[in-house]
């Protein structure tokens, strides 16, 4: 897999929309495939990683005990809190496009996660396309799980870390 490009809308400290080249770079004739990024605390770098493993897993990026109600808080939290704004937004979303390898052939994706607020609930959807398509590949559960085949989430940790759990270890 190959990481090319993660939008961000409204999540966390990011207000509107972002947009982070991920490609990997050439230089002197080396390919740079190890993307990092450094910035100061509350930059939006954990922000950032976490936004590629919620692409990818959804409630699986969180601990395997959460409840429903814990994912919903936690997809609320990931909500920019829209600090001078006069509204407070209500809904977000990650894109993550990358391409992956299936038999010698390259196919590109495209991850949308959203959730929307509405009253106290919360609403998710996901859905997966391939090669720019504009109509959904896969969607909901059967998206989820061919994403969860990709990089299983228990071996994510390997692929997608902090620094500071580095530091911890």
């Amino acid at each position: 897999m190959l990481l090319e490009k993660l939008v961000l809308c409204d999540v966390g400290t990011f207000r509107g929309e972002h947009t982070f080249d991920l490609h990997p770079r050439i230089k002197s004739g080396q390919s740079r495939s190890v993307v990092l990024f450094g910035g100061l605390n509350g930059a939006g770098k954990t922000t950032l990683l976490n936004s590629i493993r919620h692409a990818l897993y959804g409630r699986q990026a969180l601990d395997v005990s959460v409840t429903q109600k814990g994912y919903e808080e936690h997809l609320r939290g990931m909500i920019n809190d829209g600090l001078g704004q006069l509204v407070k937004p209500a809904n977000a979303h990650v894109d993550l496009h990358f391409t992956y390898s299936r038999l010698g052939k390259r196919v590109r994706y495209k991850v949308t996660r959203s959730w929307t607020t509405r009253g106290n609930a919360v609403e998710e959807t996901l859905t997966v396309t391939q090669d720019d398509d504009v109509k959904p590949l896969l969607e909901g559960d059967g998206a989820q799980a061919f994403l969860s085949q990709l990089i299983p989430a228990g071996v994510s940790q390997f692929f997608f870390f902090d620094g500071e759990k580095i530091a911890a270890l």
